[in-house]
This record gives C-alpha cells, structure tokens and sequence, in this order.
C-alpha cells in the first residue's frame, strides 16, 4: 500500500525541469570544451610539442603520452567517486565551475611553451594534465546534470545534441585555429592548406554522418520509458479487480497494474498509460 501511494503522489506531483535555455546552456558546455580536445590533445598542440618542443619527435610523442597517462589515470581513479558526488549533492554548477578554472588555467599556462627551450618541459606537460583533468572532471559533473534537465525518455536526445553541437565547436576551432596559423611568422607553427583541408572535410563528412545517423534514430519510435510503454502487450499473472492492482508481465519484466475492468490470470493485456511505477492495462 506504501508503494501504491508513493505511486499515487507521484503522478499527481509530476516532476518539473527547467526551461529551454537552461538545456540550451547545457548543450554549449561540449561547444566549449571540445576545442581543448581538438587543439590542444590531437590536432594542432600535441604535434607542436613532439616536433618542435622536445628535442626529438620520438622523445616527445614519448613524454606526452606519459602525461596523458598520467591524467588519465587520475581520471579513472576519480571519475567514480566525484560521480557518486554529483549524483548526491545535488549541487553540480561550483564543481563544473572549479574544474573548468583549472582547464582555463592550465591551457593558459601553456602558452610559454617555445621551441628550443627544454627546461619548460616538466611545468608544460604538468599545465597538460591539468587542463585534461579539469576538462574531464568538468565534464561528469555536467553529465551528471541531465537527469534534472529532461525526462528519461529524452536524455539520449539530450546526449546526442550536445555530443553534436560540441562536434561542430571542434570543427570551427580547427578551421579558424587553422587559419591564424595560416601566415604564422614562426616557420614551426605554419600550417598549410594540405592539412587544413583534408582534416577539416574529413571531420564533416564525419559529423554529417552521424547526424544522419541520429535523425533517423529519433525518427524510429521509442522502445525505452513511458513512451516506449504505452500500448505495449503483456499478459495478466494474477487477477486484477476494477480499481484494484494485480501483477502483468511485459517487455520481459513485471509489473503492478490497475484496470477499470476486470481481468483474469492469464488473459492477454494492452499498457494504456504509465504512472511512475504503476500501469494502466485493458484486455487485448
């Protein structure tokens, strides 16, 4: 009975979400963070520092990858524990404020690194893995946010826009970074029109086809949450009363369900509406 008027208070208490511009700010959290990882981590830092940095291509692909390790594994160490966090607190905005003040700080701090100057190496790599781990730890707070933001049945679309609009963020940082260094008075950051191109349509045609991919996903009908639910078929395990609940199997689960009619154990059922954890059903 405890469980019938949770249920009960539930559906007349429906949950509310915030408006459309605060999932809207959500969605640019990626436009802006995905510029660190298009830059700095794979396409415009990381072949700088290797070539021109370090005192050979070898040593430096070497000792970047040890400082990505090593944030790597501060971040697998940690992603557990400040995701439990999120999910408890309840407060998510300082955290995502603190870890971006250090993904600021640390790609700014990587301005000083200059050709032909390896004492900067050590505080270089130490400024890399701390703008990764703040970009990271940025990045499961956030996540953590899109429960409170939209229904269960619309966070993958939720996922996906801002996994897209972050995608299209990376592109233009690469285009327009591309550019600046286009006419570079220093020969060692010069980037030239063979690698602009292809990278840069290699990228949309990339992003076009997972766009693609994701409109005719959202056209299909839904298979998960309430929507996924209603007119689902079941089967009646135990008789239900008008107004009473009884026990039905369906979408290989079971569940307490209410009916206006009565049904027996065994009888075909149809899903006609869903409240929280309680079903509507009618015979089939």
């Amino acid at each position: 009975m405890a469980v019938i008027a949770s249920e009960a208070v539930e559906a007349e208490n429906p949950k509310r979400y915030p408006s459309q511009a605060a999932v809207v700010s959500w969605i640019f959290f990626d436009w802006a963070t995905q510029p660190y990882f298009t830059l700095i981590t794979t396409f415009v830092f990381a072949p700088y520092f290797a070539g021109f940095v370090a005192a050979d291509p070898a040593q430096g692909q070497a000792l970047w990858g040890f400082a990505t390790a090593a944030a790597g594994l501060m971040i697998a160490l940690m992603s557990p524990v400040l995701g439990a966090i999120a999910d408890a607190s309840g407060r998510r905005k300082p955290w995502i404020a603190g870890f971006g003040l250090l993904l600021v700080i640390g790609s700014s701090l990587m301005w000083f690194g200059k050709p032909g100057d390896p004492s900067i190496i050590p505080a270089l790599l130490l400024s890399y893995a701390i703008a990764s781990v703040g970009v990271e730890f940025a990045t499961v707070f956030n996540n953590a946010m899109m429960p409170t933001l939209v229904p269960p049945e619309k966070i993958g679309r939720l996922s996906g826009t801002g996994w897209a609009t972050g995608y299209v963020g990376g592109i233009l940082s690469l285009i327009f970074g591309s550019l600046m260094l286009f006419d570079s008075p220093l020969p060692e950051m010069r980037v030239g029109l063979r690698m602009i191109l292809p990278v840069t349509l290699t990228l949309a045609a990339i992003l076009l086809f997972l766009v693609n991919l994701g409109v005719r996903a959202q056209r299909q009908p839904a298979v998960t949450g309430e929507s996924g639910m209603l007119h689902a078929p079941g089967q009646a395990l135990t008789p239900i009363v008008p107004g009473g609940t009884g026990r039905v199997a369906t979408h290989g689960e079971i569940w307490t369900a209410t009916a206006a009619e009565s049904i027996h154990a065994g009888d075909p059922v149809v899903v006609t509406s869903v409240q929280g954890l309680l079903l509507t059903v009618r015979r089939a």
